[in-house]
């Protein structure tokens, strides 16, 4: 079974993409299993959109270029993800379940 993310499961997600210790697969994968189970994500959309549209940002993560075959993103994108979501949470975006 699919337990529903949290917050701090997508922020220490993409810390380890910044970091090294995942790699763009793996975040492709785990968004991937969210997005498997529709009413998780849809019940998400409803409790937390700032936290699904942050998932699925991170799952550009391994996007290639198909003119290049090289990642569409680097480390320097996922940083401003990360740093726009925190930004938005800080400004006080609802959360009404974690």
């Amino acid at each position: 079974m699919i337990t529903k993310p949290t917050r701090e499961q997508a922020i220490q997600m993409a810390r380890d993409l910044i970091d090294g210790r995942k790699t763009t697969a793996e975040v492709w994968e785990w968004v991937t299993l969210l997005y498997s189970d529709n009413r998780l994500m849809d019940t998400l959309e409803v409790e937390d959109p700032l936290l699904k549209e942050f998932i699925s940002t991170l799952g550009m993560a391994d996007l290639l270029d198909p003119t290049t075959s090289s990642k569409l993103y680097g480390k320097e994108d996922y940083v401003s993800w990360l740093e726009d979501f925190l930004s938005e949470l800080s400004q006080g975006e609802p959360n009404t379940k974690k």
